[in-house]
């Protein structure tokens, strides 16, 4: 699987996914970018990653699907 730029397609609205967050610090250079489990909770561009909810988390840049789970014996 590859990561999939925002720009270009937006996973379904509700369904995790892993996202990359791309978050400008005031004394950061480059920006700061970590990778979280997040969700589009809206048809605009509006996600909860990890638990965090709103505009003040960054901004997420790609997106993928999450792995199939471990089967549990």
């Amino acid at each position: 699987m590859e990561w999939i730029k925002v720009e270009n397609r937006l996973p379904t609205k509700g369904i995790d996914v892993l996202v990359m967050v791309e978050k400008e610090m005031p004394h950061s250079q480059p920006p700061i970018k970590y990778i979280r489990v997040g969700r589009r909770i809206t048809v605009r561009d509006i996600w909860i990653v990890g638990d965090n909810f709103g505009y003040n988390l960054g901004k997420v840049t790609h997106w993928i699907p999450l792995p199939e789970l471990p089967v549990v014996d």
